[in-house]
């Protein structure tokens, strides 16, 4: 006696196939799914730290601008140099949109300058007062959806420069370039 398979266990086996086909191809769509969002994130992420690191180089080239433009008194010393730039970038700055009424203020060791509003963000301009008396330190931090980047230069007085007050260095931990009168 030969048993012969029913054609209702043969039907039986190919739902089951089927049902494990489904769950195969969704599972592989989730994970696609899931895939593609995280590299929309990704690339999200990059692009809010670019933004973040052009908001602090805007603020670095304002910093700049302004403090070439600075004069000092001719009795600025390594003692009174934050006070006198404080009170120089005050009078230049007061009154402007840029700081929005906010006064430029300074302690014992830096000037503070109050975060000022871009298009993309908003950048804060600090200048600390390094060991010795010639040299300041230029530090901007730009801010662009929660994420912030820091640019530095060091700055050395210069006395004798009717409208340069200070020569500069640019510090970055990525690449740089420079172009056109840069030296």
């Amino acid at each position: 006696m030969s048993a012969k398979p029913s054609s209702s266990g043969r039907r039986g086996s190919a739902y089951v196939l089927a049902l494990l086909f489904i769950a195969l191809f969704v599972t592989v769509g989730v994970s696609l799914a899931a895939l593609t969002n995280a590299s929309v994130r990704a690339g999200k992420n990059t692009a809010d730290i670019h933004r973040a690191r052009l908001v602090a180089e805007s603020g670095l080239a304002f910093a700049l601008h302004h403090l070439r433009a600075v004069a000092l008194p001719h009795d600025t010393d390594a003692d009174n140099v934050v006070a006198n730039l404080a009170s120089a970038l005050g009078g230049r700055l007061h009154g402007t949109e840029n700081l929005a009424g906010a006064p430029v203020t300074h302690t014992a060791s830096a000037v503070v300058v109050p975060p000022v509003q871009t298009l993309d963000g908003q950048f804060r301009i600090r200048i600390r007062r390094a060991d010795t008396g010639e040299m300041l330190t230029l530090e901007v931090c730009g801010e662009y959806a929660g994420v912030r980047r820091v640019l530095a230069a060091d700055l050395k007085l210069r006395q004798g420069h009717p409208n340069s007050v200070f020569d500069y260095g640019l510090a970055s931990r990525g690449p740089i370039s420079i172009s056109g009168n840069g030296e």
